[in-house]
């Protein structure tokens, strides 16, 4: 060959444009796409998650509410003695009053509310005579 040939052959695949993609760009190019898929999977994955957590803490809180609200009725119900005295029947007034100011003198109102109506009966009558 002719050294004016192979250099009209050196220029002219120069000149060549590839037809095909190259594997490696066009593997690239397949994990860039994969990747823009994982993208947007994981932010709606993590929009969902966001709503989940949210969703899961308005419930909490509202369990919370709810807890301490049945909590300052059974505190209430606790220092209100004299409620706790209605429940009890077959005692006359003069007795309910008497007790009345027992179990505030023994600091007991949780104890006498935490009893049952038969229970509270019984400690009247055994501290009332």
């Amino acid at each position: 060959m002719s050294p004016v040939f192979k250099q009209n052959l050196k220029g002219y695949a120069e000149k060549l444009i590839p037809r095909k993609r190259a594997r490696t760009k066009a593997r690239y190019n397949s994990e860039e796409l994969k990747n823009d898929n994982n993208d947007s999977m994981v932010i709606v994955s993590n929009k969902i998650l966001s709503i989940i957590q949210q969703r899961e803490e308005r419930q909490q809180k509202e369990a919370e509410k709810r807890e301490e609200k049945l909590r300052l009725e059974a505190e209430k119900k606790k220092n209100n003695v004299s409620d706790t005295m209605k429940e009890i029947t077959g005692l006359d007034q003069h007795t309910k009053f008497k007790a009345v100011t027992l179990i505030y003198s023994l600091d007991m109102k949780d104890v006498f509310a935490d009893m049952s109506v038969e229970e509270r009966f019984g400690w009247i009558q055994t501290n009332i005579s």
